[in-house]
């Protein structure tokens, strides 16, 4: 048993490794192949070629771009994302905190909307057909527009409405302002998906011939109907995580958040290209690594629902 699970463990290394090195060289190729020069970006247009070469020498972009590679995938695999062209100081710690912020109010947001989704659907599955019709037409009209507009919109409301007695955004507010106006997309997002994927469960042939048995709609939701209506549901939640994340740039903005879209607008202005290139690897690496576990997670609930 031991063996089995050394096997299998050292299998996902082996595909973190893998895909780390897609995503890095992914990037590399095309940062690589961007017609801006960031070392010109850094000095200015008015600096002397003398003074663009030394620097390209200094922070090595003058050697083959073979070589160049080799060091950028070595230097991913410690989670070194190099130094910075702007502030001469390595990228990681910087990233950082504001990777660890991001995650944290969007992992927060998730996790809220997801609880409440699962509310809505015991909510719509088992209460009257007026409340469950209710519901989507609520969610139908929320998620006919973009998350960002939604999660801007609440943010807006709730500042203006007073509900913070006056602290504005301090005291770590703004945090918990994001929470709450991200979280409103996906719970309403995938309380609809949810719901949908219920109706089609609810009459299919497997749930009419339990119900024929005497069983209560509560145990036919609960032991026939559940499973196969959180399928959908759970292959949603990587998609409404990458939005969630790729809202963060109006977010943070909105709400004074030193967080990973504004280090990355930042990051874009100044041509700070490693910055750029530590951001865009690990997004995408750990949007890869979330659709991996939420693959996985449906893979398990069709595999219980088929025994």
């Amino acid at each position: 048993m031991m063996a089995w699970h050394a096997k299998r463990f050292a299998w996902w290394l082996f595909r973190v490794a893998r895909l780390l090195l897609i995503v890095s060289t992914i990037v590399f190729v095309v940062f690589s192949a961007l017609p801006s020069d960031p070392i010109r970006s850094i000095v200015g247009i008015n600096a002397s070629e003398e003074a663009v070469a030394a620097l390209r020498h200094e922070l090595g972009y003058d050697r083959p771009l073979p070589a160049r590679y080799l060091d950028f995938v070595v230097s991913l695999f410690r989670w070194d994302f190099g130094q910075s062209l702007v502030t001469r100081r390595p990228v990681g710690p910087e990233f950082g905190r504001a990777y660890l912020l991001t995650l944290g109010y969007v992992g927060a947001a998730l996790g809220l909307g997801v609880a409440l989704s699962l509310g809505l659907l015991v909510l719509g599955a088992l209460g009257p057909r007026v409340l469950q019709q209710g519901i989507l037409r609520v969610s139908i009209s929320l998620t006919s527009l973009p998350s960002l507009v939604v999660a801007t919109s609440v943010g807006v409301i709730i500042v203006r409405s007073g509900l913070l007695g006056g602290h504005g955004l301090a005291h770590g507010w703004g945090f918990v302002l994001a929470t709450v106006s991200l979280a409103v997309y996906p719970t309403f997002s995938l309380a609809e998906i949810a719901l949908r994927a219920r109706q089609k469960a609810a009459f299919s042939q497997t749930a009419m011939a339990v119900r024929s048995l005497g069983y209560t709609e509560l145990q036919v939701f609960r032991y026939c109907t559940l499973r196969l209506t959180l399928l959908p549901w759970i292959g949603h939640l990587s998609n409404i995580a990458a939005s969630l994340v790729a809202g963060s740039v109006i977010i943070e903005a909105v709400f004074s958040l030193p967080g990973l879209g504004r280090l990355l607008v930042q990051a874009v202005l100044r041509g700070d290209l490693p910055m750029v290139q530590g951001i865009v690897v690990a997004s995408v690496f750990g949007f890869v690594l979330l659709d991996w576990t939420t693959r996985s997670l449906s893979e398990r609930v069709i595999g219980r629902t088929h025994r």
